[in-house]
């Protein structure tokens, strides 16, 4: 059996890129019989993808998403209209199974994509594929098929900005009808790797019918997993060996999904912020936050790296207010660090409440801090007042939870069943 995963980039992309060649990596070394292919958009600096077009046209298609971001001025939104060869080519293949992954930034239209005739698998990284022309939304519209009364309701809710040329026409109603008719014939398979994408596709008008699974992200626990002396691993990142470290992944502020002001708010409630310092991954600026300590230690795009600095770390601070599986999570738990997060989207499938990390209620900003301070004030081999758990074992529990539910092994066969049935064997 042959599987070709698709994706818009690949080893240079995001999380869905991330999680998309982590999957592409644990079915090629899944003892069965299957093989494994990556294409993607973009060519690849490290050659682990192959790129289904030329670099001209990838540049070309940079220029289309730079205009149409422009005409929007919008939460990240992706029309997909332009044609590409790579359908054809899909066809044209000796794939068994079509993976998709995150197939946005105009490399594929939307009626090009009801045109592959091998079975699909859909690993749905955000909202896109049941929704409109939006990648995450707050507005039920999905669950009623874009109805025209939702369009002002839902203009509204949209917390962040809506200034583009285009703003004022019901962009996601017109793109939600196009993916109606094109994609109707589609032999179709949805997978989430979290439950409540799951449940949000399953209650959508387009993708409602569609059979559905829910399967994790994979993880190299090899890579990520605890690390040696704290106070060692601090040094590399310069950060304080006598204060407890908060780490936390800095995003764009203009996201709000995202969470960062509410992140702010909660710390401005901790007690004694200078027995903390905070550690920024990231975009920052190296501003302090919250009269705290901060230390801003950049981008890091090594693996190897990341897994050292979550674990020099004493909490993650993971505070969004919508949000899939996220990679930083499930890292996280891999390398036994205890998370604190908004009981929100595919976060419950990550932390289990009081016993890997705390899960706030949203958007409780209090109980945010509360749940930090709660994680801080454990000690080792105490427990404390409240609960009978302590700081060792939380961050065992959550070791063993990415050892029982990420390991690539245990992905891959899950989605070694799935192909099997989609082929009929």
């Amino acid at each position: 059996m042959k599987v070709i995963h698709v994706n818009y980039s690949g080893s240079q992309g995001g999380g869905a890129a991330i999680a998309a060649l982590r999957l592409h990596q644990a079915i090629q070394d899944f003892d069965a019989d299957i093989s494994s292919e990556y294409w993607c958009a973009r060519p690849d600096p490290d050659q682990r993808t192959y790129c289904f077009q030329s670099a001209r046209t990838s540049k070309l298609n940079n220029l289309k998403n730079v205009l149409i971001g422009k005409l929007l001025k919008r939460p990240v939104r992706s029309l997909n209209l332009f044609p590409t060869s790579l359908v054809s080519k899909l066809n044209a293949s000796d794939a068994d199974v079509i993976n998709l992954h995150w197939i946005n930034g105009e490399m594929v239209s939307i009626h090009q994509l009801g045109q592959l005739k091998k079975p699909v698998v859909w690993t749905m990284h955000d909202m896109w594929a049941f929704c409109g022309a939006e990648h995450y939304t707050v507005s039920s519209r999905y669950m009623d098929g874009y109805d025209q009364d939702g369009f002002k309701i839902a203009r509204v809710e949209e917390s962040e900005g809506t200034r583009g040329v285009l703003t004022k026409f019901d962009i996601d109603r017109w793109v939600y009808l196009r993916k109606e008719r094109a994609w109707k014939n589609l032999n179709l398979h949805i997978s989430t790797p979290s439950r409540w994408l799951a449940d949000c596709s399953e209650n959508s008008a387009l993708m409602g019918h569609v059979p559905t699974i829910s399967i994790p992200n994979c993880l190299d626990l090899d890579l990520f997993k605890p690390l040696g002396n704290k106070v060692a691993l601090r040094r590399e990142f310069n950060l304080p060996s006598n204060k407890k470290i908060i780490l936390f992944g800095a995003v764009d502020p203009k996201i709000a999904r995202k969470g960062g002001d509410l992140l702010l708010r909660a710390l401005e409630g901790i007690k004694s912020p200078e027995k903390y310092a905070l550690a920024v991954f990231g975009n920052n600026q190296g501003a302090q936050v919250a009269g705290m300590e901060t230390h801003n230690v950049g981008s890091i795009y090594e693996p190897e790296k990341m897994a050292r600095l979550y674990s020099c770390a004493d909490v993650m601070c993971v505070p969004s207010r919508q949000d899939n599986l996220p990679n930083t999570c499930v890292e996280a738990n891999a390398c036994g660090l205890p998370i604190v997060a908004f009981n929100i989207g595919g976060i419950p499938d990550i932390v289990d409440h009081k016993q890997s990390g705390y899960l706030a209620e949203p958007f409780d900003t209090d109980d945010y801090c509360h749940g930090l301070e709660w994680i801080l004030s454990r000690s080792r081999g105490d427990g404390g007042s409240d609960s009978k758990i302590d700081y060792d074992r939380l961050c065992q529990n959550a070791r063993e939870k990415a050892i029982a539910t990420y390991a690539p092994e245990i992905v891959a066969s899950q989605y070694f069943n799935l192909y099997r049935e989609l082929v009929g064997e």
